[in-house]
């Protein structure tokens, strides 16, 4: 393979947190069209099954597990299923995650607990039970999912913004106990996505993405579930000289440009 080519991602082994639904279903979907075998790990098992159905009905090849990302030792059962049915893992997606709106004088101490627990604790227990069999191999990929509140804090967002900042040190602490084995570890700041994922926050606290200037594109101003994905593959994807990692990729949308 010539430098900075693309790489094939056909039998690869992708694990994917949160993908029952939002940026990680579509995530399962692009690495299956691209010939990787996916896991797809949540807690909502029937739309696990709805997408493990999607995957082999179009000719790809993936499974599911039922995990709570907040308990280590769902992570453990994840990665000891995939690597019992196909050997290795290849890749790691971080995906799951969870966010909860309100200043931090109304903010609950439920919200703020649980936020940790998925954004920032499940991330940590997915990489410590992968990490063995990449070391192993010396080979292995950690995509974690971040946000561009990550990089620049937005008010209301409670333990979002820290646990998303708390992501890249965590990402970057990785990168360097991992290095001589050639792992990679990428995070990806996305920002303004048109999911579900706010439908559930106090209207009152959450500031929607502007739109452009007028006669600027796209005329939606929001990233779409399959903007990310591919980004995502894409990062899996870079057929980058030996000498080098992809560590970070911001992808905002243009109502976040600020």
């Amino acid at each position: 393979m010539k430098e900075g080519t693309i790489q094939s991602l056909k039998g690869k082994v992708v694990v994917v947190t949160g993908a029952s639904r939002g940026i990680g279903r579509a995530t399962a979907l692009y690495f299956a069209k691209e010939g990787a075998k996916v896991v797809g790990a949540a807690r909502s098992t029937d739309q696990l099954e709805t997408l493990v159905q999607e995957i082999c009905k179009n000719g790809g090849e993936a499974t599911w597990v039922g995990i709570d990302i907040t308990k280590p030792e769902d992570s453990q059962r994840m990665v000891k299923e995939a690597l019992d049915r196909y050997g290795a893992i290849d890749v790691l997606v971080n995906n799951a995650g969870v966010g909860w709106v309100a200043p931090v004088t109304e903010h609950p101490l439920e919200q703020w607990h649980r936020v940790i627990d998925t954004d920032l604790n499940g991330v940590f227990y997915a990489i410590k039970a992968v990490l063995p069999s990449m070391i192993e191999r010396k080979a292995g990929h950690i995509i974690n999912i971040s946000s561009v509140n990550g990089k620049r804090a937005g008010a209301n967002w409670g333990a979002y913004v820290p646990t998303k900042f708390a992501l890249t040190g965590l990402g970057d602490m990785v990168q360097l106990e991992v290095k001589e084995q050639r792992i990679k570890v990428t995070t990806v700041y996305v920002g303004g996505v048109a999911t579900g994922f706010r439908d559930s926050f106090d209207r009152r606290y959450v500031r929607a993405p502007q739109p452009p200037q007028p006669g600027a594109p796209p005329p939606d101003p929001r990233l779409t579930v399959d903007d990310v994905a591919e980004c995502i593959v894409s990062c899996a994807q870079m057929g980058l000289s030996p000498t080098s990692v992809l560590t970070e990729v911001t992808l905002n949308s243009w109502g976040l440009i600020r």
